[in-house]
């Protein structure tokens, strides 16, 4: 409804997980995994500058709560690739079709200058 009728920010976002270093390993360092997150949104959504990190913690609870597994700690790098960034990258108009929140999580043994790692939550 958020997406086609009121064009507003959702209350309790959808949101899809995919763990692509479980079928290409190339996708993280040894040891780690790389997850991304993928946020389905309406188009031209405008942006406080609080709503990556709140969709980021919700969903994160959802995950967590869902693995019975505390993530969180896990987290060794992160980035967001939304709205703003579909616009400059892609000139995709008004940044549609969707937002996406991309983590990864490791281990210490990623090291703290890994370009992006996610090891799994024990």
């Amino acid at each position: 409804k958020t997406i086609y009728d009121t064009n507003t920010w959702p209350d309790d976002p959808l949101f899809y997980v995919c763990a692509p270093s479980r079928t290409d390993p190339s996708e993280a360092p040894e040891g780690c995994e790389n997850l991304f997150f993928l946020i389905p949104l309406a188009p031209g959504l405008d942006e406080e500058g609080t709503e990556r990190d709140r969709y980021f913690e919700e969903i994160m609870q959802r995950l967590e709560r869902h693995t019975g597994r505390d993530l969180r700690p896990h987290v060794l790098h992160q980035r967001s690739f939304a709205h703003r960034e579909f616009e400059q990258e892609y000139f995709s108009y008004k940044g549609w079709p969707t937002r996406s929140v991309k983590r990864r999580f490791g281990s210490p043994k990623c090291g703290a200058n890994s370009q992006a790692c996610t090891s799994p939550a024990n």
